[in-house]
């Protein structure tokens, strides 16, 4: 096989790959859905908010807290409770 040109074997492996992706992505957003819909369900308000800036937005416990106007510890036991309520409802150990 020359340069430029790619093997049937090759050409299979990378469909494969393309497949396995997006399967990936596709029980990935399952999961999500899942996920964001057991949120909404079991945490208030502020938890929600706490939550979906730690785990969707990427911001650290300092940064939500300075954002809301409280304390770490006090987002970081907002943000225990909310993971323990979420994994309660979807029966995660």
């Amino acid at each position: 096989i020359s340069e430029g040109q790619t093997s049937i074997a090759q050409t299979q492996t990378d469909e494969e790959r393309l497949t396995e992706r997006q399967e990936f992505q596709e029980k990935r957003k399952e999961l999500v859905e899942k996920l964001f819909v057991a949120a909404t369900k079991v945490l208030t308000d502020i938890q929600f908010k706490v939550f979906s800036a730690y785990f969707v937005m990427g911001m650290s416990e300092p940064q939500i807290a300075t954002s809301m106007g409280c304390t770490q510890p006090y987002i970081s036991i907002v943000l225990s409770a909310s993971v323990k309520k979420i994994k309660k409802e979807l029966k995660v150990d």
